[in-house]
């Protein structure tokens, strides 16, 4: 797939796509993403006196919980949801009207292909934060600098392809249920990992004493 990202493993190369993408999640991953433009009830119902509707208005809309009927209560709140997670990003980012008008017919909501739009999120996220690193003019304070990111989309996914990729880590920090589905669904962790925990475990099941790398590094296939 020439969408995939590559990443480096130190022993190898791993392969996170819109395929690996699917089987995690468990999201529609075919068929069209073709949003209609018309105009939105619900924008015009709830939030007419905003203009760009944010996840932060969604939040408080429904923390209100001020409806007209329990259907619209529903479809707000899959909105929520769907802003919170598969396609999560800034509370402040306004959101395109044309989903409202989709959550305002459920059978058609229901069958779109989430998965199609929360992987080039997703992807375009991760691509970003490489892109924008290898362009940083920052020098770095240690051999091995901390880097802190900010993942929009879905980053649950690809923690659990980290999980499924690397044993090191998923054998320390994970427990696993074999036949769960999706396949996100069969990991768990119960302790909170440290940058500083994750890079020992790695380099310590690689032979490796000091930070003189990165664990992972992103292939450059971004573009």
């Amino acid at each position: 797939m020439g969408d995939a990202l590559w990443f480096d493993l130190g022993e190898g190369f791993g392969r996170f796509s819109m395929y690996e993408f699917c089987l995690i999640t468990g999201l529609k991953c075919v068929g069209s993403t073709h949003l209609p433009v018309v105009e939105s009830r619900l924008i015009s119902r709830y939030f007419s006196a905003v203009r760009g509707v944010s996840r932060e208005n969604l939040e408080l809309q429904i923390s209100n919980a001020k409806f007209d009927n329990d259907d619209d209560a529903v479809k707000l709140s899959l909105l929520y949801i769907l802003f919170c997670i598969p396609l999560s990003n800034a509370s402040s980012v306004k959101i395109d009207p044309t989903f409202f008008s989709l959550a305002d017919n459920l059978d058609v909501f229901n069958d779109f292909s989430w998965g199609v739009i929360a992987w080039e999120a997703t992807r375009a996220a991760i691509c970003n934060i490489v892109e924008n690193r290898m362009s940083s003019t920052r020098l770095p304070k240690t051999k091995f600098d901390k880097a802190r990111y900010s993942i929009s989309g879905f980053p649950h996914a690809l923690l659990v392809w980290v999980y499924e990729t690397i044993p090191a880590i998923s054998s320390k920090f994970t427990s696993k249920y074999e036949k769960a589905i999706p396949r996100m669904l069969s990991w768990t962790t119960a302790v909170n990992v440290s940058y500083d925990h994750t890079v020992i475990t790695v380099m310590t099941a690689r032979g490796h004493n000091r930070y003189d790398h990165l664990v992972i590094t992103v292939m450059t296939t971004c573009a």
